[in-house]
């Protein structure tokens, strides 16, 4: 049985949650090609496939939420594994580690693939909303899987003076590069005069670049959580269509930042790919610009 074997193709990067899902299914399918074989599992076997499923995901856990993590502590709890003494608390069977199993991957898939909806507690608590968020991120970009920095000398704020010679990015994921929300945000950076004071020219190919941004990012499940929050608090409107309009407004609508003769400036390119006002960068809020400009 495959690992994603519900999980559209767009939301197959790698990242904590996707590879403790596909840890938890290949123990499962693993429970379940013993019993086919007609192999009845031994506690001692039942032992060793926990206790391998917990060192595997071990190192992943800094990388999930505490919701992710104390889920998972309590799914194994309920087939009697204690996860930080390593061993089993009392006799346990197959079938109830099979359960276990296949919660799990119920659980982790409904982080990835859900149409998110938020709770009531969500809603009255930004910390826990922003948390869901955090666990809905299938393409958030993790140090040492996805890209690696040479952070060399240090220097303080005020520290004018390069301390690095070297480039800040060893290397970054191609792969992550090449999934839709870091594709299309790509292809946006060439769109904008970078200078403040001079006047945006908006071509009807970056109108379309705008639209495929959108609509990747509007395909996400971190961003159709935002959009049910926010319509949930009556701050959206709930047709998805609308919500993309408002969205394309706030992002890229133009307006001035200068004294200049037209407009100059948008949300989007401040905060994302920064500005150059009085010999100085200003905005520039995003890490991708520096890379790709690196």
């Amino acid at each position: 049985m495959a690992a994603f074997e519900d999980v559209p193709d767009a939301l197959r990067g790698e990242n904590a949650v996707e590879k403790t899902l596909t840890i938890v299914t290949a123990k499962r399918d693993e429970l379940l090609q013993m019993k086919d074989a007609g192999h009845m599992p031994t506690s001692e076997d039942l032992a060793a496939l926990l206790s391998s499923a917990t060192a595997e995901i071990g190192p992943l856990v800094r990388h999930l939420s505490p919701n992710v993590q104390r889920n998972l502590r309590r799914s194994f709890a309920g087939c009697g594994w204690d996860v930080g003494a390593n061993r089993l608390m009392h006799a346990t069977s197959a079938g109830a580690v099979l359960q276990t199993f296949e919660g799990m991957v119920r659980g982790l898939k409904q982080c990835l693939v859900a149409a998110p909806t938020p709770t009531p507690e969500e809603r009255e608590n930004l910390a826990k909303a922003c948390m869901r968020l955090w666990d809905l991120d299938v393409n958030r970009a993790e140090h040492g899987t996805h890209y690696t920095i040479d952070l060399q000398a240090g220097k303080s704020f005020h520290d004018r003076r390069d301390a690095a010679a070297d480039p800040l990015f060893v290397n970054v994921s191609q792969e992550l590069l090449s999934r839709p929300t870091f594709r299309t945000f790509v292809a946006l950076l060439d769109n904008y005069e970078m200078q403040v004071g001079v006047a945006e020219k908006v071509t009807r190919e970056e109108l379309r670049e705008e639209q495929e941004f959108l609509n990747a990012c509007l395909a996400t499940p971190v961003m159709k959580y935002a959009h049910a929050y926010l319509v949930a608090n009556r701050l959206a409107p709930a047709d998805v269509n609308s919500f993309k309009q408002r969205l394309r407004k706030i992002w890229f609508d133009m307006y001035k930042r200068s004294r200049g003769r037209g407009d100059d400036s948008s949300g989007f390119e401040h905060v994302f790919i920064g500005e150059v006002k009085n010999g100085e960068g200003t905005g520039f809020h995003n890490w991708l610009p520096v890379y790709i400009e690196g």
